[in-house]
């Protein structure tokens, strides 16, 4: 198949198929000193391959990948562990806006309001947000004086002191 041809270059082995048919592979592999020294080793030919070019005198380059300039690493399970706690809040937060905001105004009043309104006044302001309008004020209200006012003022009734 090769009959004839032959190879260039300043580590260049040529042969006949009958002359690599002579030698076994594995002694080659076992005794590199026994190589004559226009035979090209294995290693350097797949190194040249990736683009490194290595004569016999230099040693082989480390298995270590060394960090180009402006390469930075992050470790993956800093990086997923992070990714989870994001989805989590996001899922909470979601949660959170889900349903109507007659829906959300309820919850918020039975969160925050339970123990400072009395029986009739917690049933005034679950007919007050009835209304799509004043149950997305109550909402929109940020927690306070202000909102705490509002409710007072829209149910007729004086909220029980904080505990």
């Amino acid at each position: 198949m090769l009959e004839g041809t032959q190879a260039t270059g300043a580590q260049a082995f040529s042969a006949t198929a009958s002359d690599l048919s002579l030698v076994d592979p594995q002694l080659l592999l076992a005794a590199p000193d026994t190589i004559s020294r226009t035979h090209t080793p294995l290693t350097a030919v797949a190194n040249r391959t990736r683009g490194l070019d290595l004569s016999d005198d230099e040693p082989e380059p480390s298995r270590k990948r060394q960090r180009r300039k402006g390469d930075d690493r992050v470790d993956l399970g800093q990086a997923i562990a992070g990714m989870a706690k994001e989805l989590r809040l996001s899922r909470e937060s979601n949660r959170e806006l889900a349903g109507t905001p007659q829906e959300r105004a309820m919850e918020l009043l039975n969160k925050e309001y339970d123990d400072r309104l009395d029986d009739e006044a917690f049933l005034e302001a679950v007919d007050l947000f009835e209304s799509d309008a004043k149950a997305r004020a109550f909402i929109t209200l940020k927690p306070g004086h202000r909102r705490d006012r509002w409710l007072e003022i829209a149910i007729s009734k004086e909220l029980l002191p904080q505990r």
